[in-house]
């Protein structure tokens, strides 16, 4: 499995700032999107997944090491972990030596970070894990954001409820939002906690200016129109 730190990513989403990837194995069975829409699996950039997933060479060290020499030439810079993937995993649960070792290697920095890593499968049932959450918390209370991401509103309760910053996709495309005629400061979830809608998605403001989903003390959940 290889890890890929890319240091010029120029995306239209997220702008002039480093990404990275994590292979495949990273994925969560728990995550809804596994294998079924996932973002990852469009044409082109499920090409790279594929290729970065397969290869043998486990490069995690070269993958730290790269994130520390950009911290240490860009102390103000920001990045984004895992485009596609997810945070690294031992026996199905996040592996905490390899957490800690990417939050000290971006002591000091600004980070946008998901994961589907806060539910487990029990059987068929869906259950937060508390290692995974509690690693979590570790991270964000050290300065590495990471957002647990919400597959519906009520999920997004649900996970909100962990004090940890929490990202939702939206049950409607921006076409099909529009057309409600709603106004987007008045979204909110079943349990009325407010919602805002990314700002790249609404203003094409992209995240390297906005930096909402890096702020992990936000009393809101970011919202994401569905593909």
């Amino acid at each position: 499995m290889t890890y890929k730190f890319i240091t010029n990513t120029q995306s239209k989403k997220v702008g002039a700032m480093p990404t990275s990837y994590s292979p495949r194995q990273t994925c969560p069975a728990s995550c809804t999107l596994k294998n079924n829409g996932c973002y990852g699996d469009n044409f082109p950039i499920r090409l790279h997944w594929n290729r970065y997933s397969e290869d043998k060479n486990d490069n995690w060290q070269d993958f730290v090491k790269s994130v520390s020499y950009f911290r240490k030439h860009n102390n103000n810079g920001m990045w984004r972990h895992n485009v596609v993937g997810d945070l690294s995993v031992k026996k199905n649960k996040i592996d905490a030596k390899k957490l800690k070792q990417l939050v000290k290697a971006n002591k000091g920095g600004k980070v946008i970070c998901y994961t589907h890593h806060h539910t487990i499968l029990s059987g068929k049932k869906r259950k937060l894990s508390e290692h995974n959450l509690n690693l979590i918390r570790y991270a964000n209370n050290k300065g590495f954001t990471i957002n647990l991401s919400a597959d519906t509103l009520e999920q997004a309760d649900v996970l909100s409820d962990t004090k940890i910053p929490t990202t939702v996709v939206l049950p409607y495309t921006k076409k099909q939002f529009e057309k409600l005629s709603a106004n987007p400061s008045d979204l909110k979830t079943p349990q009325g906690k407010k919602i805002t809608i990314c700002p790249e998605q609404t203003h094409n403001i992209k995240c390297l200016d906005c930096k909402l989903c890096s702020h992990n003390k936000r009393k809101t959940i970011v919202g994401f129109f569905k593909h």
